[in-house]
């Protein structure tokens, strides 16, 4: 709950009107971020940043973390972003399967040998 209430958060402060500069409040948000890292175990890399600004802030920033599942996202996009263009479709076939049904696997399950195909 504490991490949805800290995006929502994060959506509504992106959402303001752009500064110059990087503002109080991307300070402010820096701050709580790495004061809610330290107050929970573990390691945490956190990073925003402002869509209308390029401003970005960071907790941890430069410190290397194993990508793990996260990349799926990123593998998804890059495929949907083809799709879009016109150049593929959910309906190719990859490795015996439809494109949009190894999506599927690889996002709703985590399914890693989709994400491989």
């Amino acid at each position: 709950m504490r991490f949805f209430m800290l995006f929502t958060w994060l959506a509504v402060f992106l959402a303001q009107p752009a500064a110059a500069q990087v503002s109080p409040k991307l300070q402010l948000l820096e701050q709580r971020l790495a004061a809610m890292a330290s107050e929970n175990p573990g390691e945490y890399g956190i990073a925003a940043m402002d869509l209308s600004t390029g401003k970005s802030i960071s907790f941890n920033g430069s410190q290397p973390f194993p990508m793990a599942s996260t990349m799926k996202v990123a593998v998804a996009a890059a495929y949907l972003a083809e799709v879009d263009a016109g150049r593929r479709s959910l309906h190719d076939t990859v490795g015996g399967a439809t494109a949009g049904r190894l999506m599927d696997a690889m996002i709703t399950r985590s399914d890693n040998r989709a994400t491989d195909s």
